[in-house]
């Protein structure tokens, strides 16, 4: 076993080096992001000092996995929603962790009003909030945190009971300690009444009219030649000798009883806080949680304070770059991301931050960013790593709000930014670079985050540049996403070799000679030394030398990369261009798609309610004429009443080829009683009307001896009418004669002319009902009834369905007298009646 320990002490120490060198790189990442100084605005809205310590120093943020994270990101995103309903600042008012005072009544200690008054209010405080969010479905994380907690009501009621807001045991607390306090009062009251009337009694004797107190007695200040005109004892001298403090021997008495009465009152309000520090002691476990619960939420809460006062959005977390590149169909990007400390330094609008744009295409991995100096390349890279930082920790992140924010999930963040040569160790600016970069190799994973700043600077730039290039191929293949800054041109290639790597630069102004702070992607960034050297009056021939030498021997490179760049945004926007097309294409497509479907259904919708209006218009008609056929049926061959029903009938007829919905009254031309009209469906001839016309349009005329009621759709006015509203009979013609002449006769003559005759009509006459019989009994009661009545044209022959009526359709169709067969309508009986129109001679 001792042959095994020198090893296992080398494997201790190499952990612990390898341990140590991690905090150090991660601690001077955060530093250089400028991590600590955003922790210490998110500090400045903690309530506790625990809390704010953990908050300033860094939260812990290279700790957190991403479910953590993703938690984090949700109790944020639910406490801003609390806070958005109701003052949550002041809910945590008054809560402290209790850890400390907890663990002090458990040693049995006496707990000072003060820290059970901070147990009463922090018990409060967290009932409070588990009030509010009551409400699993809305605030489901915030509720977790408090789910568990226990009401610590009766030991706050009795904590309040005896201790008052200004942390001092009151009278209350106890009947003792009221009556203790009562004589107290009182002693004090007697003493002081006792002073007063020997301030005023020994007034030329004293340095000055009042008293005071020394070693808990009260005295009065004699001057010292005085002394033996006061009787009592020297309590105190004054530093000159002059001033002597003497205690009145005639309330020596009540003092003495005053101070017995202040023990007793001691004694007691021991009594009443030991009797709440056991009750303390004994709700241990209880209390405890609720301190750590008051952690997290003085936590949660700066956070949603400070995610608040940036003006933050919450970010979408995914697993890593392969499925963050997968957000999106082009790729993921963070939109219009400012630095938070740079945003919190904006002063009406002045200085104001500009937005930077990440925009990461599907599959890379690796961002060169290049540019000139001071053009915002390093706040670039300082932002990008910050809101990786922010996500970790469940801050929201500023930045524009019209897209979401889907930013990758890293479990490690590591940078090389900024000189960090030392005098002392003999460090020059290449050698720090080189030192860091190794202890990031070794360090960093397929989840870390790399931020390189000014990649291969410090030394020669032809070998600068190759170790540069040879390092990014190396970091691409070993972490998850690969950030840098660079000056080297050829690194700008990379892009064009390796798919992984895109290009970013920084726009900068040569006119104004001022960097424009956005980033610009897919474009390589120049340096613009020359340029800005001309304007700011460098001689013109040392420019103008400077820049023949580019265009003959150095920067051929630069401008193949711009017509390449210039090539590949020409491509770009005609991709752009198509896929717009091709979406307002689409976009067409669709809606044409969509109002053919709604005019589909629309047409739909009006066959639908139009053959609902034609089947009730239909049903309405086939009960009208039902009822007036079954009339006739039953009044036989009575003539009036046959044309009555039968005009009836002429006017359901015209109504539904008409329509029975117009305003009749408000028709342009009046018919009035005595004027003449056409009524073309009761005869060719003028008839009068007898009877003026109502609202409905519907007025009487005269047809032989019976009166008609029509419609004044159905009715055209003659010129027999005069303006003047006279009438003039009209001039008879033969059809009219014929008319007249008949009339005399029998006015059953009028309607077997008309359109409906009486035979035309089911009734008992006219109706031969066989259903029963056999096929020879049908027929011999047919010719029976065919011989008996010459004056019927047509008969109705019920028999029904199946053989009977095949039977006597065979009959019928030879028969001699039959000159027509065909079946009735629904009303009559449809196919089970037969109607049998007769030769007439």
């Amino acid at each position: 076993m001792l042959c095994k320990l020198p090893q296992q002490e080398d494997s201790s120490l190499e952990a612990s080096v390898q341990s140590n060198h991690r905090e150090q790189l991660e601690y001077e990442t955060l530093q250089s992001l400028d991590w600590f100084l955003i922790c210490e605005r998110v500090a400045a809205f903690c309530r506790t000092e625990k809390v704010k310590r953990f908050v300033v120093s860094g939260m812990k943020v290279n700790d957190w996995s991403k479910e953590q994270t993703q938690q984090y990101l949700k109790e944020t995103d639910e406490c801003i929603h609390l806070m958005q309903s109701g003052s949550t600042e002041s809910w945590l008012e008054g809560a402290q962790l209790l850890d400390d005072i907890v663990s002090k009544a458990q040693k049995g200690l006496v707990l000072t009003p003060k820290e059970l008054y901070q147990i009463a209010s922090t018990t409060a405080a967290v009932s409070k909030w588990k009030k509010s969010t009551n409400e699993p479905s809305v605030y489901p994380s915030l509720y977790k945190i408090v789910e568990d907690v226990v009401s610590m009501k009766p030991l706050e009621d009795m904590i309040y009971k005896c201790i008052d807001e200004k942390e001092q045991v009151k009278d209350e607390a106890s009947a003792r300690l009221m009556e203790t306090r009562t004589q107290i009062r009182s002693t004090f009251e007697s003493i002081k009444k006792a002073l007063q009337g020997l301030l005023r009694k020994y007034a030329e004797y004293l340095q000055e009219p009042i008293y005071t107190e020394r070693f808990g007695r009260f005295v009065i200040p004699v001057k010292a030649n005085y002394r033996n005109k006061v009787a009592g004892i020297i309590q105190d001298i004054s530093s000159s000798g002059l001033t002597l403090y003497i205690e009145p021997t005639s309330i020596s008495n009540l003092t003495k009883r005053l101070q017995q009465l202040v023990h007793i009152e001691e004694e007691e309000v021991e009594e009443i806080l030991s009797s709440l520090s056991n009750k303390v002691s004994e709700n241990a476990d209880h209390l405890l949680h609720i301190s750590r619960v008051v952690f997290q939420l003085d936590w949660i809460l700066a956070r949603a304070q400070f995610s608040r006062e940036i003006n933050g959005r919450m970010p979408i977390i995914v697993d890593s770059i392969d499925s963050a590149s997968s957000y999106g169909a082009d790729g993921w990007k963070l939109s219009g991301v400012r630095h938070p400390l740079l945003l919190l330094q904006e002063t009406n609008g002045e200085n104001s931050v500009v937005p930077i744009d990440f925009k990461i295409r599907r599959g890379v991995t690796a961002v060169c960013i290049t540019g000139p100096n001071t053009g915002g390349k390093t706040v670039a890279l300082k932002t990008f790593g910050v809101v990786a930082l922010m996500t970790k920790v469940g801050l929201f992140v500023p930045c524009a709000q019209e897209d979401d924010i889907c930013i990758p999930f890293f479990e490690r963040v590591f940078a090389d930014i900024g000189d960090h040569q030392s005098v002392i160790q003999s460090v020059s600016t290449f050698s720090s670079h080189i030192l860091r970069i190794q202890r990031i190799l070794q360090l960093s994973n397929r989840q870390s985050l790399v931020l390189l700043d000014e990649v291969g600077t410090g030394t020669d730039p032809t070998q600068g540049c190759a170790l540069a290039m040879s390092l990014l191929l190396y970091l691409v293949e070993r972490v998850g996403f690969l950030m840098v800054t660079t000056h080297h041109g050829e690194l700008k290639t990379l892009k064009y070799k390796d798919s992984r790597f895109e290009n970013a630069s920084v726009e900068f102004d040569t006119v104004r000679l001022k960097p424009n702070y956005r980033l610009v992607w897919g474009v390589a960034g120049r340096s613009n030394a020359i340029d800005i050297a001309q304007r700011l009056g460098l001689d013109s021939r040392i420019v103008e030398t400077a820049r023949n030498m580019i265009e003959t021997t150095g920067d051929k490179l630069s401008l193949v990369i711009e017509d390449v760049e210039r090539m590949r945004e020409q491509v770009i926007y005609w991709k752009e261009e198509v896929e717009r097309k091709e979406r307002t294409l689409q976009l067409l497509e669709k809606q044409l798609l969509e109002r053919e479907a709604r005019m589909e259904q629309l047409e739909q919708e009006w066959m639908q309610t139009k053959r609902q209006e034609l089947e009730q218009e239909y049903a309405n008609a086939r009960e009208e004429i039902a009822k007036v056929i079954k009339q006739v049926q039953q009044y036989g061959t009575d003539a009036s009443y046959i044309m009555e029903k039968k005009q009836e009938l002429e006017s359901i007829k015209v109504l539904r080829k008409n329509g029975s919905r117009q305003d009749y009254s408000m028709s342009p031309s009046k018919v009035h009683k005595g004027d003449w009209v056409i009524v073309k469906s009761l005869s060719s001839e003028p008839l009068q009307v007898v009877e003026e016309m109502n609202s409905k349009g519907e007025f009487m005329v005269r047809l032989g001896s019976i009166r008609v009621k029509v419609s004044r759709t159905e009715a055209v006015l003659t010129d027999n009418n005069h303006k003047d509203g006279s009438t003039s009979a009209p001039s008879p013609s033969t059809g009219s004669k014929k008319r007249k002449a008949k009339q005399s006769e029998a006015q059953v003559s009028v309607p077997t002319t008309s359109f409906l005759s009486s035979s035309s009509v089911r009734t008992k006459r006219n109706t031969i009902d066989v259903r029963g019989c056999r096929v020879d009994e049908a027929t011999a009661k047919i010719e029976n009834e065919l011989g008996r009545d010459a004056e019927c044209d047509q008969y109705f022959v019920i028999h029904g369905f199946g053989t009977l009526r095949t039977g006597l359709r065979h009959y019928f169709q030879r028969h001699p007298l039959i000159r027509q067969i065909k079946d009735a309508d629904i009303e009559n009986g449809g196919q089970g009646v037969s109607i049998l129109h007769l030769q007439m001679d």
